[in-house]
């Protein structure tokens, strides 16, 4: 009994001493200040007496990521490996965590906040908008590809349906061991399509995109001139970017100057200081050079020629995994089968192969079949985004 008395007493005390402690927490946290060790990416360090959050060199390798994950949509697999390739591993569960991690965005939460979101005083690893943009992508679940029910299906959630707009799904007919596609819609629609057919359909689709040998100098030729025009672009903006850069670095300067000579106390300088290192960050990255270099620009453009050039048979010959990065390295926004007029059509399409296609129409060809609704442009002005096609 005596105890179990004293076992209460040091109960009881131990709990007042984790409400005073959660108390001051909560105050700090409500600050913005991170209590608390900093997660991977971050380091604790103390300047001049203060204790600070910096990013270390794994923080600016997690940027990289979240950039992949932003602007490539690759998956987090994929991500894993790239981040393996500069020297550090992880686990897809714990990369999962740190993209669910507000904290990298700039924002606190912590259970002694009770679900309340608070802006912190710590520099963000990537923008509000990039963290949101990777945690809304919808996830396409594949299955293992080694599933013959998956390979038999490569289409799946890629096609849509263009009378209701849904994706389509694959199943099996058991009792004739076929496989078939079907949209999700039961109720305003019932498009379901063989999927022998359906791949065939996709085929003559891929062979409208297809580049033809008789113009493969135009292409070379209209390449190179793209590339030109890019990088004369690219030459001007970051011209205009550097001004603002160098002002931005100036008025760090003076912040710095200022905070030294005690005229702005550690708060404003902290406030200001992630604010100008923020914008920097963005304006380096909107500063990346162009990827393809004057040196290997001739490997680029044949090899867009080679993958170009033989579409239908290298879909038909891959694997279910690499004939879905090619169907979403053309169409990036899927396909829309309308099963009435046994057509398709797309509303966005590679830059590359969007230009083959314009090729066609400057030169007379005719593309029949391929009703898509994606506007050509002329072939004298570079459309957005134009990129060599990478290994399938």
């Amino acid at each position: 009994l005596q105890q179990n008395i004293l076992f209460l007493f040091g109960q009881y005390d131990n709990d007042l001493r984790k409400q005073k402690s959660m108390a001051g927490t909560k105050e700090k946290l409500m600050m913005g200040i991170w209590c608390t060790k900093a997660p991977v990416g971050y380091d604790n360090v103390r300047r001049n007496g203060e204790r600070l959050i910096e990013i270390n060199d794994t923080g600016k390798l997690l940027r990289k990521a979240f950039l992949w994950k932003a602007s490539e949509n690759v998956s987090n697999t994929e991500i894993v490996h790239r981040l393996a390739t500069h020297k550090y591993k992880t686990t897809l569960k714990f990369l999962c965590q740190i993209f669910r991690n507000p904290f990298y965005c700039g924002m606190l939460s912590h259970k002694a906040l009770g679900g309340e979101m608070v802006q912190g005083k710590h520099e963000a690893l990537v923008s509000k908008e990039i963290f949101l943009k990777v945690n809304n992508i919808k996830y396409r679940n594949y299955g293992n590809s080694k599933n013959p029910d998956f390979e038999s299906t490569p289409l799946k959630m890629f096609l849509k349906c263009d009378v209701c707009g849904e994706y389509m799904r694959g199943y099996l007919v058991k009792a004739k061991r076929l496989f078939y596609y079907k949209c999700d819609n039961k109720k305003k629609c019932s498009c379901n399509k063989s999927a022998k057919e359906l791949h065939k359909r996709f085929e003559k689709t891929l062979e409208e995109v297809t580049l033809n040998e008789k113009y493969i100098p135009l292409f070379k030729l209209q390449m190179q001139t793209i590339y030109k025009q890019i990088n004369e672009n690219r030459d001007k903006i970051n011209e205009a970017f550097q001004i603002q850069l160098n002002e931005l670095k100036q008025k760090m300067e003076r912040l710095e100057e200022r905070f030294v000579n005690e005229e702005i106390n550690a708060e404003l300088y902290q406030k200001f200081s992630a604010k100008f290192k923020q914008e920097v960050w963005e304006i380096e990255q909107k500063m990346g050079g162009c990827p393809v270099s004057a040196s290997n620009l001739e490997y680029y453009i044949n090899r867009s020629i080679e993958v170009s050039s033989e579409l239908p048979s290298l879909w038909a010959s891959s694997s279910f995994r690499d004939k879905v990065k090619l169907q979403n390295l053309l169409f990036k926004e899927g396909i829309y089968y309308n099963k009435q007029k046994d057509e398709t059509r797309t509303t966005k399409i590679n830059s590359v192969f969007l230009l083959i296609a314009s090729l066609y129409s400057v030169s007379g060809g005719k593309n029949n079949g391929l009703q898509s609704n994606f506007s050509l442009k002329s072939v004298s002005v570079a459309p957005t985004g134009i990129e060599p096609v990478s290994k399938v």
